[in-house]
């Protein structure tokens, strides 16, 4: 309906809606505008809701103009043609119609249509996944064409410009003829731009001279040209030369020639008096428009910043000079090469930095870079700059004392020489670790911690002199081009003349500089023999020999001549008379393969036989015997088919009914047995590793004959695997390797059926352990090995066994190199050497996500790794599996236990019955004191050290072998215990909760164990959450001190195993053997009416027990 003030409204308008038909329902002209009268609609005013239109009208004497304006779902819109119509006058029509059809028109009115555009336009920005793209762009109408502009100025589009400048810089040696010319009097020179064609231009003036030293008319300029032929020095000559190159140098794009040319003007040979010609004061040179300056050769220097605030990094080019840091954008540029502060000139001589300036000039001060195209950026701008300038990653930091030993204890020397065209290129490099920075380059050393965050090292720029000056003091050249970007060079023919190229060659390889390079030089002396190659592979007991015949001619090729060619990745191979030979690209890529599978020693090739699937194919290519062929082929169709296992027949003499899974684990181990293989049992905690291995071994000496194998376990399982052996497999024989009397079995051990240590005493014993040769070795928690550089690692992979087996719940805790020090023991040489697992699998898996590496890694290792968790066993499980680990009491807490119990016993032998039921207070207080040493010591508050307890070494154990995605709670008695657990876990940065009769926040403390995944981990007193809670998040239950009424702990148990729980719980307990806690455990089940009366109050149960019974007890 048309308005008062002569808008025509629109109510609940929606532009999707929006159609001819409509319009023509408020519009009642004679004639209906067609195409040429909407086509005439133009915009000459845009924004947001609102805009103005002209229109030509032939009826009237100047363009019609036309506002249109929206406010929620109300649109209006008026025209100038006075007509006062009560529906749409003709112009109005026809411009809405324009809106309709016009989508650059339309996306100023329609929110949709206006998000599509803003998201298509942010992609180059690395913006299009941002919610709220209005917040970072705004829509402009600028001549004809709609733009999305950043609110932000400094907001711009990532290019990869400067860094392929950089990168396509290549430096050439130059044999430019320049001059230069002797002193004159009154002579000086001019540095000014052509007054045409705007380029860099050099002249020498003869001048006169006021008394006052002002210069003044006339102006006599000198003929370069004709001083050349007069130059008295190569200097001279090459000055003035420099001065025509500028004259006859009409081009406007920079080359390496320019700045040649630029540095020996810079260099001013003939110390001239330099000046400027300003052509603010005059355009013509007069005295007085010329302005004395200095020249100097570049100082100070160009820093890039980077900071990080995401989403954004912030990138800033500053010049830094005499501690004065300017941004670029303040730094005054004078006929582009020269930066001019005050009256002196600094001479921008290196490309790399020219470019870096313009680049910034032509940018917003400070450049912001969306996170996600903060890598393209990253690897096209800033890498490449480094090579010339310093870039300061200001969110990169700065590495710890112990990172920086570590780099420095590995830094190396090297010379590469390569060839360009008739031109040998001689860069030294010093590699830090794993990276190689060339001498000139200007970057950082920067490395990744374990936790894949970076971290910078400043480089040692003593080391690196000292190695710049052994390398420019074997040429006189070299010092000369000490300025040259990256590298020393000189003519093939000067690098092979004797006298230098073997004394360099010598003294650098004297003072420990690694020369690379030397054989892909194409003028070098090479081998002109074909090789002839045969492999041959032996079968060992445990390895496979691969010898490789290879010969060029007469020369035969050693094995470690050959792996120095694949280490460096090189076809050229040095042959013993100094020629080089050259392995054909196909041989090189098959012969890399084999040198993968296997390690050297001994200058044999060993290949694993647990490589047999690689080895296959590899072998199926070459003329490799048929029995060796037979034997990859039984293992492949064996240990491939481990589905197809038949089920093993259980030991006569095992005291135990395995479940199905665990059935199918030992039939596993069989299996793998038949092959001499040995493998990964990993099964989550509480599923029975122990028990499927004590049934393998027995199933072994029922079917073998008797043999003696090592179990190393940590110190807190020693008991448990003693006691299950004796429980399930009572016609074992063990010996437990403990004391300082173990030495007296070391010549016994072979009457054992299983011969059980730790891993600390395994490390101490080795050389007595590594003599013996054992049936199999079992690691037991074995994460314990899985650093391949630790002494544990080192001293275990010395022991001797026809076969070996890991058994652990966390295979992999941090990383997939935790898999290799494991692996490498059960199943040696599987996954190559630790370099060769590091670049193939760790770094692309963990680094990169790069799943086709896992996937191979996962079916190589997959017939030798065993794992199934209760979530997948469910049904073979009980709901509630309950069992104890049994935790040695070191000398130190065994020496104060007895000590207590010693008194408590005397008490009671010096007491009749009616005394002792008197003072029943006593007694409590003293087996109070008892189970408290059996905890920790320190719970005495008698100034024992915090750190003796065999209970918390065995529980940090036990949550090492949980898997991540189970919740255990840990119950005890004491608050006191809890504490030391805080304690331990907060060392370990485990996350965990604590509940205790002090804790208000009880709802809240539960909840965030039960909701949080990070927390797995609660620690909770009996007193404070023995009843009343509902805690079915977890499904491992710890408990550290038992007490004579079971149903003490069973109530704390069903905090657990009660409605709402869906998966098995497994309840643990930890009891020192030959202590009272492991009497109790024997009461809790002869006595449980005595125990039950506990309910009523521990004094009147106290008072039931006799004192022969204690003395029983104590004893």
């Amino acid at each position: 309906m048309r308005l008062t003030n002569n808008e025509y409204n629109f109510e609940n308008f929606d532009f999707n809606a929006i159609s001819e038909v409509y319009l023509l329902k408020h519009f009642q002209g004679a004639q209906v505008p067609g195409t040429a009268e909407v086509s005439g609609v133009k915009a000459i005013d845009l924004a947001i809701n609102q805009g103005r239109f002209l229109l030509k009208d032939y009826s009237f004497p100047t363009a019609v103009e036309l506002h249109v304006r929206q406010n929620c779902d109300e649109l209006r819109i008026s025209c100038t043609c006075g007509e006062n119509a009560i529906t749409l006058c003709t112009h109005e029509y026809a411009t809405l119609r324009a809106l309709q059809k016009n989508v650059q028109y339309k996306a100023f009115f329609d929110h949709h249509i206006r998000i599509s555009f803003l998201r298509s336009q942010s992609i180059q920005y690395g913006l299009e996944n941002e919610k709220d793209i209005e917040q970072y762009f705004r829509l402009q109408y600028i001549n004809d064409n709609i733009v999305a502009t950043p609110h932000n100025p400094y907001l711009i589009v990532p290019d990869p410009t400067l860094g392929n400048q950089i990168t396509n810089e290549s430096k050439h040696p130059v044999d430019a003829k320049l001059s230069t010319s002797p002193d004159r009097t009154q002579r000086i020179l001019v540095i000014s731009r052509h007054r045409f064609y705007d380029q860099l231009r050099f002249e020498v003036i003869d001048v006169g001279i006021t008394d006052s030293g002002k210069l003044k008319s006339p102006l006599h300029y000198i003929d370069i040209r004709a001083l050349l032929w007069k130059a008295q020095s190569a200097q001279e000559t090459k000055f003035y030369a420099a001065i025509n190159y500028f004259a006859q140098n009409y081009s406007d794009t920079e080359s390496t020639a320019d700045l040649q040319a630029l540095h020996i003007l810079q260099a001013n040979p003939l110390n001239l008096p330099v000046y400027f010609h300003d052509r603010e004061i005059a355009e013509k040179k007069t005295p007085r428009s010329l302005v004395a300056i200095k020249l100097y050769a570049m100082r100070g220097q160009i820093e890039i910043s980077v900071v990080k605030k995401l989403p954004f990094y912030e990138i800033q080019a500053y010049f830094i000079h005499q501690e004065v840091t300017k941004n670029i954008h303040a730094v005054d540029i004078i006929y582009r090469y020269f930066i001019r502060t005050d009256d002196a000139y600094f001479l921008i001589d290196k490309l790399p930095i020219l470019h870096t300036i313009e680049y910034f000039k032509s940018k917003p001060e400070k450049l912001l870079i969306h996170h996600s195209k903060y890598g393209d950026f990253l690897k096209s701008t800033l890498l490449p700059l480094e090579e010339s300038l310093a870039v300061k990653y200001t969110y990169i930091r700065k590495a710890t004392e112990k990172e920086k030993k570590t780099i420095a204890s590995d830094v190396q020397q090297i010379i590469y020489l390569n060839q360009h065209g008739h031109y040998v290129n001689i860069t030294p490099i010093m590699r830090y670790g794993d990276m190689e920075i060339p001498l000139f380059s200007k970057r950082n050393i920067t490395a990744i911690d374990a936790a894949e965050n970076p971290y910078q090292i400043k480089r040692d720029k003593m080391q690196e002199d000292l190695f710049l000056s052994r390398v420019t003091r074997m040429h006189p050249t070299f010092t000369d081009q000490l300025s040259e970007p990256t590298y020393f060079y000189l003519h093939y023919q000067q690098f092979l003349r004797e006298d230098w190229f073997l004394d360099s060659i010598e003294y650098w390889k004297s003072q420990g500089i690694t020369i690379l390079g030397f054989q892909e030089l194409e003028f070098t002396n090479r081998n002109t023999n074909k090789p002839t190659i045969n492999i041959e592979i032996l079968s060992g007991t445990k390895w496979f020999e691969t010898k490789f015949n290879l010969q060029f001619g007469e020369q035969q090729v050693s094995v470690i001549q050959l792996y120095k060619s694949i280490r460096n990745k090189s076809k050229y191979i040095e042959l013993d008379d100094g020629s080089i030979g050259i392995i054909p690209q196909d041989w090189l890529h098959k012969i890399t393969r084999y040198f993968s599978l296997g390690i050297l020693k001994s200058g044999q090739l060993l290949i694993s036989k647990f490589a047999f699937s690689e080895l296959r194919k590899l072998a199926q290519e070459d003329r490799v015997s048929k029995d060796i062929l037979a034997e990859l082929s039984r293992y492949s169709d064996g240990i491939n088919n481990l589905k197809d296992i038949p089920l093993a027949l259980p030991p006569t003499a095992l005291k135990a009914t395995l479940r199905d899974y665990q059935l199918q684990g030992v039939s596993w181990l069989i299996h793998l047995d038949r092959f001499n293989f040995g493998g990964c049992l990993a099964d989550d905690m509480g599923l029975g590793k122990t028990v499927q291995i004590i049934a393998f071994l027995l199933y072994q000496k029922e079917n073998r004959g008797p043999h003696t194998n090592l179990i190393v376990c940590p110190t807190s399982l020693v008991f448990n695997w003693q006691n299950e052996i004796l429980k399930f497999a009572p016609t074992l024989s063990v010996l437990v390797l403990h004391g300082t009397d173990r030495h007296s079995y070391n010549t016994s051990m072979e009457k054992y059926d299983i011969v059980i240590t730790t891993y600390g005493l395994m490390v101490s014993d080795i050389n007595v352990l590594k003599k013996f040769y054992f049936n199999a070795v079992v690691l037991d928690e074995s994460q314990a090995i899985k650093n391949p550089n630790s002494e544990r690692n080192k001293k275990v992979l010395m022991l001797q066994s026809r076969t070996r087996y890991i058994l652990t719940g966390t295979p992999i805790e941090n990383s997939t190199f935790d898999l290799f020090g494991q692996l490498s023991f059960a199943c040696p040489g599987i996954l190559g050497s630790k370099q060769f697992f590091k670049d193939t699998y760790a770094t692309p898996i963990d680094r990169f996500q790069d799943k086709k590496r896992l996937h191979t890694l996962h079916k190589k290792v997959e017939p030798f790794i065993l794992r199934r968790t209760k979530k997948q066993v469910a049904k073979d499980l009980p709901e509630k599996t309950e069992a104890i680990i049994l935790c040695e009491m070191g000398p130190v807490q065994r020496a104060i236990y007895e000590t207590h119990q010693s008194a408590l016993r005397d008490y009671l032998e010096n007491n009749m019955d009616e005394e002792l039921a008197q003072s029943s207070m006593h007694m409590l207080a003293g087996l109070t004191r008892l189970r408290q040493i059996c905890n920790a010591p320190y719970l005495l508050k008698d100034g024992y050290d915090k750190s003796v307890s065999s209970k918390i070494d065995a529980v940090l154990e036990q949550l090492d072998a949980i898997a991540y995605g189970h919740k255990i709670i840990i119950f005890s008695q004491f608050v006191g215990m809890l504490e030391l657990l805080k304690e331990a876990l907060e060392k370990r940065d485990i996350p965990f909760e604590i509940l205790t009769g002090a804790t208000k926040n009880r709802a809240e403390v539960v909840n965030s164990f039960n909701e949080n995944p990070q927390i797995r981990v609660f620690l909770v007193s009996l007193k404070a959450g023995g009843t009343g809670l509902n805690l079915t998040a977890a499904d491992y239950v710890f408990l550290m001190d038992p007490w004579w009424n079971p149903a003490i702990e069973n109530q704390a148990i069903d905090r657990i195993h009660r409605i709402g729980q869906h998966k098995n719980v497994v309840a643990v307990r930890f009891i020192c053997p030959d202590t009272i806690e492991e009497k109790i455990i024997v009461m809790q089940n002869k006595k449980r009416q005595l125990a039950t009366d506990l309910i009523k109050s521990e004094s009147s149960f106290l008072q039931k027990i006799g004192r022969k019974t204690w003395i029983d007890i104590l004893n």
